[in-house]
């Protein structure tokens, strides 16, 4: 395998559609051609409309039952993009289920904000299948606002 100077945190944003399951793989292949070690962060984040039709009554606030349910098909989709993925020593995951009230948007950028990440990498059309021209609202919203490279699969 060619080693290129790549990346040392990627961020891939996993919503179980079949575009951003492409991308986290996509995502996880460039980290593991890269020349240094890579974190490579697999990122669900709980929808706000989910957490304000289910709200415990606080706002922004999941039931734990729902918060697992949530986690456990996140960890399914996870296990979908590294199950053929060749092991790599320097590629650290990190897997990570958000809840907030905010938008998908602005937590993304938020956390590859605050974890410094150097590339997201998301798929072009997100799980509901709306369309905003040709690239999907979230994606378009995150390449608009990230302060860092991204990388929109389709």
């Amino acid at each position: 395998m060619h080693r290129i100077k790549g990346f040392s945190k990627i961020l891939a944003a996993v919503d179980g559609s079949e575009a951003s399951i492409r991308a986290a793989k996509h995502a996880f292949d460039i980290a593991s051609r890269s020349s240094c070690r890579c974190t490579l962060y697999l990122l669900h984040i709980i929808p706000p409309q989910i957490i304000l039709a289910h709200s415990s009554g606080y706002f922004g606030a999941v039931s734990p039952d729902l918060q697992k349910e949530i986690e456990e098909e996140a960890e399914e989709w996870f296990k979908r993009v590294l199950s053929n993925a060749k092991t790599s020593d320097h590629v650290h995951i990190i897997k990570k289920v958000i809840s907030t009230g905010a938008s998908i948007v602005t937590e993304i950028v938020s956390y590859s904000d605050r974890k410094e990440i150097e590339l997201i990498v998301m798929g072009a059309i997100g799980k509901s299948g709306l369309r905003r021209l040709l690239l999907g609202s979230a994606s378009a919203g995150v390449v608009t606002h990230s302060h860092c490279s991204v990388l929109v699969v389709r």
